[in-house]
């Protein structure tokens, strides 16, 4: 449900965002969506895999942290909908709702590379141990899938405009809307497909349309 609903909700937020608040406050939104992220991910993660060792919840590997500590990766890549459109109607302080709205965005990256980077440990417990190499690594991905992802977004958002100024002449207004849509949810799709952030390119795509 949430990888249905979110390219259309993402698109629009996008479309419609107050750049200046997100903008101005990029620093601080980047930092709770790595920072949060993690610690989310951990503290979700060791809380499973201690469960899991105590025999209270079964289908997780209680012998390796690695599968429990993916599910807290996959719990922490919240999306936020529904505590947006409150704030929004109750017309919060706009730089309150620029931070929860920018680190909704950007956490997902951060899950993402997180995801990865543990699939690519192994599944022995002797063996499972986080080095220097691995957090290099980790950061490297994150910065590629977020830099790939805005670049992605911005790449369709220039390629609509482009269609809906040069292509579109004299076209009824459902055509553009309907461009406009599809052009973002490519975005989404073609990102998600090379691994990258699907919502973060939307969201930039929708942006920069």
């Amino acid at each position: 449900a949430r990888i249905a609903l979110s390219p259309s909700s993402r698109a629009d937020q996008g479309y419609s965002l107050n750049q200046k608040d997100f903008f101005r406050n990029f620093t601080a939104i980047v930092l709770f969506a790595v920072v949060g992220t993690v610690i989310s991910s951990l503290v979700a993660g060791v809380a499973l895999f201690s469960l899991a060792q105590r025999g209270w919840i079964s289908g997780l590997n209680a012998d390796s942290p690695k599968e429990a500590l993916q599910f807290g990766t996959l719990l922490s890549a919240t999306d936020t909908v529904a505590t947006i459109a409150v704030l929004r109607q109750m017309g919060v302080d706009p730089q309150l709702y620029a931070l929860i709205f920018g680190e909704s965005v950007l956490n997902d990256a951060v899950a993402v590379v997180l995801f990865q980077t543990l699939a690519s440990l192994s599944d022995d417990e002797a063996a499972f141990h986080v080095s220097n190499s691995t957090v290099s690594s980790a950061l490297s991905r994150f910065v590629g899938v977020f830099v790939g992802s805005v670049a992605m977004g911005v790449l369709f958002g220039l390629l609509t405009a482009l269609i809906t100024k040069r292509c579109l002449k004299n076209a009824h207004a459902h055509s553009e809307v309907m461009i406009m849509l599809g052009m973002a949810y490519l975005a989404f799709i073609l990102a998600d497909d090379l691994s990258l952030s699907g919502l973060m390119s939307v969201f930039f795509a929708g942006v920069v349309m």
